[in-house]
């Protein structure tokens, strides 16, 4: 509250259809004047390059925003497959 460098500690799950193509899309909003602070797109596929697609404690520039308007965030993209189904030995 009250300071130009706030911290949300909230975690968010996103299911991702294809990460090669997708992006994820932030808009930053003043809670007081709902007035935008600035937008930031990642492309999801940057993840996929990163060592255990993860991206920890990055800084990243704020769209149609101030030049020190940055967001640190915490990325990780986990890939969720289909397991065989294993057949009843009888």
């Amino acid at each position: 509250m009250r300071t130009d460098s706030p911290v949300w500690e909230q975690g968010y799950t996103f299911l991702v259809a294809n990460p090669e193509n997708d992006t994820l899309q932030l808009k930053i909003m003043d809670q007081k004047t709902q007035n935008e602070i600035g937008k930031l797109t990642y492309n999801i596929a940057h993840l996929m390059e990163k060592k255990n697609m993860e991206l920890i404690s990055q800084p990243l520039q704020l769209q149609k925003s101030g030049p020190e308007s940055k967001i640190i965030m915490a990325l990780s993209l986990r890939i969720l497959k289909r397991s065989e189904p294993v057949a009843d030995e009888e």
